[in-house]
């Protein structure tokens, strides 16, 4: 028979045994979350703003015939769904090591719905496909295929199909002292246009083929891992069945992404800064027919945009966004030498985002 000191100290160890077994129950059944491969994940995004220049009019023009405004509000809704599957092949050993393969598939729609002027509501639909594959911890490779079919105002108005493979290369090892990541791009793109809506006049069809080539550095450093950096070059060339549309462009782009904390359970994670920036350089290769064919038109273009993004809602991880709320500002500042093309433009515009990403299976 026990006294009643071995039955506290066996019950005790009784206790502790079962305490053991529930977290290693609970720690695989986290580690099986971990290594499930596939994912499903779903968003919508009701928005609602304003557009100084819908028509994208040139400053001192007068409106077209049967458009009585140029600015107006609209009423915005987006949806995402994505399909990933990623190895459970692991390229090196690390805290959170990355994926040998991985392959994303998605399918976007965005559409703008103005309340005052009628013909110019857009709808994009975006089929997406996507193959990942990395060599080693510097080394990788991407292969990209999108479809975009875009609408106004239900009717077929154009669609444009890319490829684009990518060399990838991670220099974090180079500059561990600094970086979290440190990755260079090298990415060409190969796309065609097609214009469903006939030409007012041939020259100004712009149907083409158009090729690009990138190279962009993204950094994120070391010590605040919340914030990225991406610096890119981009040139492009556009080859059309219209004369007015054979152009060259070199794009210089920066984009800043932060959040206001790098520590997931604090509210100030939540909130996260974007900012977007790039400028173009365009020239024309033959003389333009709003210019009444006199002279090519040469472009200057800065496009800004600036957001904020609250998570006001997370999933356990504490990391993914369940319920967001946003504000976006968008500038886009036309300089052409061919009065047509010349204009502000400014949006603003506030919405929020559901994402469902519960549904996860192996």
């Amino acid at each position: 028979m026990r006294s009643p000191f071995q039955s506290l100290i066996v019950g005790t160890f009784a206790s502790l045994a079962t305490v053991r077994l529930i977290l290693a129950s609970n720690l695989d059944e986290c580690l099986l979350e971990e290594e499930k491969p596939y994912s499903f994940k779903l968003s919508i995004s009701p928005a609602s703003g304003y557009d100084s220049n819908i028509i994208r009019l040139g400053e001192g023009l007068p409106l077209p015939s049967g458009i009585s405004m140029q600015d107006d509000g609209f009423f915005e809704f987006s949806s995402a769904a994505t399909f990933d599957w990623k190895s459970l092949d692991k390229v090196f050993a690390a805290d959170q090591p990355p994926a040998k393969d991985q392959v994303t598939v998605s399918y976007e729609y965005k559409g703008d719905f103005y309340e005052g002027i009628s013909g110019f509501d857009q709808a994009v639909h975006t089929w997406s496909a996507k193959y990942t594959h990395l060599f080693d911890k510097r080394w990788g490779y991407r292969i990209e295929a999108k479809d975009a079919l875009t609408t106004i105002d239900g009717h077929s108005y154009s669609n444009k199909v890319a490829f684009a493979p990518a060399l990838m290369f991670q220099a974090a090892e180079y500059a561990n002292q600094i970086a979290k990541e440190l990755k260079t791009e090298l990415i060409f793109t190969f796309a065609k246009t097609d214009n469903y809506f006939p030409p007012s006049l041939p020259a100004r069809n712009m149907s083409a083929d158009n090729y690009s080539v990138e190279v962009s550095l993204t950094y994120i450093p070391k010590d605040y891992d919340a914030a990225k950096l991406k610096l890119g070059f981009v040139h492009y060339r556009n080859e059309a069945e219209g004369s007015d549309y054979d152009y060259d462009r070199n794009r210089f782009l920066v984009n800043l992404e932060t959040r206001f904390s790098k520590a997931p359970e604090s509210r100030w994670y939540d909130l996260q800064a974007t900012i977007k920036y790039f400028h173009d350089f365009d020239g024309y290769d033959h003389p333009n027919s709003h210019a009444g064919f006199a002279f090519s038109r040469q472009d200057d273009r800065n496009d800004l945009q600036a957001g904020l993004t609250f998570d006001v809602l997370k999933y356990p991880d504490k990391t993914t966004s369940r319920f967001a709320v946003n504000l976006l500002y968008h500038y886009l500042g036309q300089d052409s030498n061919v009065p047509f093309y010349n204009y502000p433009e400014h949006v603003i515009q506030a919405g929020c985002t559901y994402t469902f990403n519960d549904l996860k299976w192996q």
